[in-house]
């Protein structure tokens, strides 16, 4: 092992001391995903008072996704190579000779690495201090429910609305406004990610937006699908129903911010449409999910997943 040269005593603190002191986050999968591992470790690091990086190595080798948090004004730096390779094979920077003798290591001990090992809440993960890297899809509100305002404040895009988008906006602001998600693409064209997730059959809709007319009393769905021919061609509603297709897996973000400035919504098994019912402020609001979320997950696998406000068909 190649030794590390001694580092002047304030630069050392100030590394030192950073890297005590900060939560490291995998990012994994599309936006959906990324948005649920930096609110989790948003949350971490807040109860922590720590620093927050997030970890795009995911990305290096997996082309089908990409990074697409720059969007919106989180809080967090990026982590670079070096410094995730220094975190795994070295731990923090370390003092040597009298400034060893002097202060010692100070907590300076390897980072914890952390890997979620299920679907269903980790209560653990709270009480983990930094250093700590975690990976995972902790695709649950309880991990940072406690900082939902500031959450919806940082998940709103900071560029402003395209005028394509627009009239768009403003007919959901004006409506009884419902946001229906059709989740297709690699649910259906990849066999292993189907047997997974599975594809919500068109009664779930049916019955779905049956419950919310029993509640919404001029209801208007805004669709949202990554196969948005497939719903004009299959999806029978006897609503005004408002096909949503300026923005693409481009801007997948503003799809989102659209989704929850719908008054009402009917999510798909999909971290995409959660988001968008979950970052709706409104406290009227009614949010139908489904009952089952993946196909291999013996026993209730949405009981963390979906709200206990939010109804489940």
């Amino acid at each position: 092992m190649v030794g590390r040269p001694a580092l002047p005593l304030r630069d050392w603190r100030v590394r030192h001391n950073r890297w005590v002191s900060t939560i490291y986050v995998k990012l994994l999968g599309g936006l959906g995903n990324q948005l649920f591992q930096y609110a989790t470790g948003r949350a971490l690091a807040l109860r922590h008072r720590a620093e927050l990086k997030l970890d795009l190595s995911f990305f290096e080798t997996y082309e089908l996704r990409r990074y697409e948090l720059s969007v919106y004004p989180i809080h967090a730096q990026i982590a670079g190579s070096e410094e995730l390779d220094r975190l795994r094979e070295f731990g923090p920077p370390q003092p040597s000779g009298l400034l060893r003798r002097l202060f010692g290591n100070r907590n300076a001990g390897p980072a914890r690495f952390y890997v979620e090992s299920s679907p269903y809440f980790d209560g653990q993960l709270k009480e983990l201090p930094p250093p700590l890297h975690i990976e995972g899809y902790w695709q649950s509100e309880k991990y940072f429910l406690d900082i939902r305002r500031r959450l919806i404040k940082e998940l709103t895009p900071s560029l402003p609305i395209e005028p394509e988008n627009q009239e768009m906006f403003s007919l959901a602001e004006k409506t009884d406004s419902i946001s229906l998600h059709i989740r297709r693409g690699d649910y259906v064209s990849n066999d292993c990610v189907n047997r997974v997730h599975g594809v919500l059959p068109l009664d779930y809709y049916h019955q779905a937006l049956a419950l919310l007319k029993t509640r919404v009393p001029d209801p208007h769905v805004f669709v949202f699908s990554d196969d948005i021919e497939w719903a004009k061609k299959n999806l029978r509603l006897d609503v005004p129903i408002e096909y949503v297709t300026a923005n693409g897996e481009q801007r997948a973000f503003r799809d989102i911010q659209l989704q929850s400035t719908c008054k009402h919504h009917i999510t798909a098994n999909s971290s995409f449409s959660w988001w968008g019912a979950w970052l709706n402020p409104r406290a009227g609001k009614t949010v139908v999910g489904p009952k089952r979320w993946l196909n291999e997950v013996a026993g209730d696998d949405s009981r963390d997943r979906v709200p206990e406000t939010w109804l489940r068909v």
